[in-house]
């Protein structure tokens, strides 16, 4: 399990940004074997701080809706550690690495308007 270690890795600003999402844990064949409704805490462009009921227990392939307002942005995202921040809650902090362009583009965008 990766754990929490308290050195800050993101070379993005950071942004204290409460978005709602929706996440997807796949197995190695591509099939969803878990779910569930998360926040951020903090969102970058190129990752996030998120607060969400369970450990994330297939790291391997994550993916995420992400609410930005009007809009919705898939990613795919990177596992980089996660802990139980207290009972019944866990962070864990994410790196996109997988982003296409207009992902990019609207995230920054949404970032850019909440300045």
């Amino acid at each position: 399990m990766i754990t929490h270690s308290n050195k800050e890795r993101r070379d993005s600003v950071r942004f204290q940004s409460l978005n709602l999402l929706t996440y997807y844990e796949k197995s190695g064949e591509g099939e969803i074997v878990s779910q569930g409704i998360a926040k951020t805490l903090d969102l970058s462009v190129s990752g996030a701080l998120v607060a969400l009921a369970n450990p994330i227990t297939h790291p391997d392939d994550l993916e995420m809706d992400i609410a930005l307002e009007e809009e919705l942005i898939r990613v795919k995202a990177q596992l980089i550690e996660q802990w139980e921040d207290r009972p019944g809650v866990w962070h864990i902090r994410l790196k996109f690495d997988r982003m296409r362009p207009a992902q990019k583009h609207l995230l920054a965008a949404f970032l850019r308007s909440i300045r």
